[in-house]
């Protein structure tokens, strides 16, 4: 039998068990040095249950701990919470090593603990913490070399081209490049043209910088149709002066998908790119889209699976395969994969968007709920927003609370909400005021400019206004291809 400690009484700042160590100043787990992603919340169970190891920690204990009496749901929270520490540890809930379910009571820690103020190992992380000043410089100056070397591998030819591969390392933009790819990274748009502006003026014929151009004139897109007909010129002219790079035409493939509706021209480049790198995870990702939007269910799946086994431990991408599975009907895997984005990304609204209206087409409004309170408080809701959605008792009332919630920041947040036009046709869905959702979707499709609009006729999001009379004629309008001018 482990040891009993009923009170919280081991101290320290590191709990090591077996071989992972949880940091219980900001509940990360480690294995070794290794970061290993689990939730906030769940870290906070994690640590409850390691602090009284051996011991039975009732369910009200837990709620009463972490969740505070006024959490009207906690139920299904916990038990994502205990799911997220099991995945995280390889625990197996029916033989466990560490954490053992006790029907209908509560959870037990079986393993005993050692509370430390080091880190396991006396590790680099500890000790670079106590380096000096210069170390620490050094230090960060080699990361951001490795984030813009990777940053420059990724807008390069995606083949062993090692000519072009050269051309490009020698260029005389190449400096001006990387900074502008860097700058892009950080968010820092207006920086970003700058630099690759620059670059392009010192070289020409440096294609990945107009891709990279390209891509932030598509991030613009709220200010006018022009910027996505330059992102068309500037992903053209790299085309042009680079046949085979990949991100090039993967580049194309989608602005012909997602804006100009031209599944034509989006196969052209998607095969182009792939017949180059046949397993390049991005050019399998749009594949996956054109061809889920195309009800080519199986095609797509085999494409987005195989880009997961590529790249398994991206948060994007975990995302982008729960969408296609949710979009092919695979609700159960799809909460999975966008589960695992958000706990490898917490800070994604792509994931979280995901896991909500999964839980919407499940029925499990709680859940929708739950995750749309976290999803409110990264969109900048006040507390007080928040506690007036979690106090709601019934739970079909607290998401549609959420949803509400949504429309009021869609109103105040309308100028720097990406595709405002399409979230807002969704979100009315999801309230069921169907008229007003499709006038939203008639708006939208008469702007344009929102990618959402290229899966309206496939996407369950809006199943439910398949017997609205509009419905056909807005889904015929995306699947017509548009004119570039």
């Amino acid at each position: 039998m482990p040891s009993t400690n009923n009170n919280l009484q081991d101290t320290g700042r590191w709990a090591r068990f077996a071989e992972f160590c949880l940091d219980l100043e900001s509940n990360q787990l480690y294995r070794g040095t290794e970061r290993i992603p689990l939730p906030h919340r769940a870290g906070q169970v994690l640590s409850l249950l390691l602090h009284q190891h051996g011991s039975l920690v009732t369910r009200d204990q837990i709620s009463d701990g972490i969740w505070g009496s006024r959490f009207v749901d906690f139920e299904s929270s916990l038990n994502t919470a205990i799911r997220s520490i099991r995945r995280a540890l390889n625990d197996d809930a029916a033989n466990p090593i560490f954490v053992e379910t006790v029907p209908r009571q509560g959870y037990r820690f079986l393993q005993t603990p050692v509370f430390s103020e080091q880190f396991a190992d006396k590790s680099i992380i500890t000790s670079l913490i106590h380096q000096p000043k210069r170390i620490a410089a050094v230090v960060f100056a080699l990361a951001v070399f490795v984030v813009l070397f990777f940053l420059f591998i990724y807008d390069a030819p995606r083949k062993n081209n090692s000519n072009a591969m050269q051309a490009y390392l020698s260029s005389t933009g190449y400096e001006d490049f990387l900074r502008g790819r860097y700058a892009q990274s950080q968010g820092e748009t207006d920086k970003a043209e700058a630099y690759l502006d620059a670059a392009i003026r010192a070289d020409p014929d440096l294609a990945p910088a107009y891709v990279s151009l390209a891509r932030l004139n598509v991030g613009k897109r709220r200010q006018g149709w022009d910027k996505l007909l330059t992102a068309q010129d500037l992903a053209d002219k790299a085309v042009g002066i680079d046949p085979e790079l990949v991100a090039a035409h993967i580049l194309k493939a989608g602005l012909a998908l997602y804006y100009w509706r031209d599944h034509a021209t989006a196969h052209t480049h998607i095969n182009k790119a792939l017949a180059i790198a046949p397993d390049d995870p991005d050019a399998l990702v749009t594949y996956a889209y054109l061809n889920i939007i195309e009800s080519n269910t199986d095609v797509a799946l085999d494409a987005i699976a195989k880009a997961h086994q590529l790249r398994p431990l991206s948060a994007r991408l975990n995302a982008d395969y729960g969408w296609i599975l949710y979009k092919a009907g695979n609700w159960n895997d799809a909460e999975r994969m966008c589960k695992t984005s958000a706990e490898l990304n917490w800070q994604s609204q792509f994931a979280l968007d995901c896991v909500i209206h999964i839980n919407h087409s499940q029925g499990d409004h709680a859940e929708a709920a739950e995750f749309g309170l976290h999803l409110m408080a990264l969109r900048g809701a006040t507390e007080s927003e928040i506690d007036r959605v979690r106090e709601t008792l019934n739970a079909g009332e607290r998401e549609a609370a959420y949803w509400n919630w949504t429309l009021d920041w869609l109103d105040a947040s309308e100028t720097d909400v990406s595709d405002p036009l399409s979230k807002r046709g969704i979100t009315l869905t999801m309230l069921r005021q169907y008229d007003e959702a499709i006038a939203a979707f008639e708006d939208a499709f008469t702007k344009n400019g929102e990618p959402f609009l290229a899966f309206f006729a496939v996407d369950p999001r809006v199943a439910n206004l398949h017997a609205h009379a509009d419905f056909d004629m807005l889904a015929e309008h995306s699947r017509v291809p548009l004119p570039l001018n």
